[in-house]
């Protein structure tokens, strides 16, 4: 897997709590574009019906809203099934803790957080091959 993709996946995961934040943004801007004026209504075009098919038809959003499922079904995955992993996805990346509390807490030294934080990046990689993820940012 190329270097690219590695940081990709890493941005996903420490942007996932801001997922729903991201959406409400490209919603405002395509919300903030709506021109309510009576030639307009008339016209049928740019209405408010228009611009809620437009925020349904977003593929960013739609993407966004893939990836957000997928990370927590991860997130589910790992924490009934491999506890330690799932501590060390939460602590790194969700709660952006640095690698001396993450061997605090988990009593992960360096190399070990290395080998597991791969291991899972390959996981989220083949998975979402196998899901057919699309890329958010490119």
């Amino acid at each position: 897997m190329e270097e690219n993709t590695y940081k990709k996946i890493v941005k996903y995961l420490y942007n996932y709590k801001e997922f729903d934040t991201i959406i409400n943004e490209i919603k405002d801007s395509i919300y903030g574009k709506t021109n309510c004026s009576i030639t307009t209504w008339n016209k049928r075009k740019n209405t408010m019906e228009n611009q809620i098919i437009a925020v349904m038809d977003n593929k960013k959003i739609k993407t966004i809203k893939e990836w957000q499922v997928f990370i927590k079904e991860t997130l589910a995955f790992f924490r009934r099934k491999y506890p330690k992993y799932y501590y060390f996805l939460k602590l790194k990346y969700l709660e952006n803790n640095t690698e001396k509390q993450i061997e605090e807490k988990l009593k992960l030294d360096l190399k070990k957080q290395k080998v597991i934080d791969m291991k899972l990046r390959n996981f989220i990689y083949k998975n979402a091959l196998k899901k057919n993820l699309k890329e958010i940012w490119r």
